[in-house]
């Protein structure tokens, strides 16, 4: 068994799972060090479909796919670093606030929120008790860490803004599509 340390800190959200060792959900605030036997584990946020596999090699090491690189740090450690992607959201000409659903903080309309999330398809915000469509961020990305130019079809009109940078319109009918 080998000691793995899980270090979730940069992420929005820091609860996370580990699945085919428990069900025990873990509060990434601080890192969490569970004693893993080798094998192929699943990393999942429990109320997102966030989701990847990794591995704990038989020398007690974190291993993982290579398309995981732009949001996991750890290869050949005992550490698994989860990054994620950050983005930033301009909620200013909304007229009313918005609440990313899972996230349990209120993003206020009167600014620019940074949000440091997971690939995953079903992110979704609930707007003046209206559920808004929900918005896949999906696991495209170059080296080191970016989003491929993929981010800017964000709502088809996000050209207009730099990648990255949302700037929603101030009506219900929002189309997220980040691939």
């Amino acid at each position: 068994m080998a000691d793995i340390r899980f270090d979730v800190s940069n992420l929005t959200y820091k609860k996370f799972l580990v699945l085919d060792q428990s069900s025990t959900t873990f509060d990434g605030s601080a890192s969490e060090v569970l004693s893993l036997p080798s094998g192929t584990y699943t990393f999942r946020h429990p109320d997102i479909a966030a989701e990847f596999t990794f591995e704990v090699t038989p020398d007690g090491f974190i291993n993982f796919s290579a398309a995981h690189d732009g949001f996991l740090s750890g290869r050949g450690t005992s550490t698994l670093l989860v990054r994620g992607f950050t983005i930033s959201l301009d909620a200013r000409t909304l007229s009313h606030d918005l609440v990313p659903l899972a996230l349990a903080v209120l993003l206020a309309r009167d600014r620019t929120h940074v949000l440091t999330l997971l690939p995953a398809k079903g992110y979704a915000f609930l707007p003046s008790s209206q559920l808004c469509r929900g918005f896949p961020l999906r696991r495209h990305y170059r080296r080191h860490g970016q989003l491929r130019s993929g981010l800017r079809r964000l709502c088809q009109w996000t050209r207009k803004f730099p990648a990255g940078s949302w700037r929603l319109p101030d009506h219900h009918r929002w189309h997220w599509s980040l691939s």
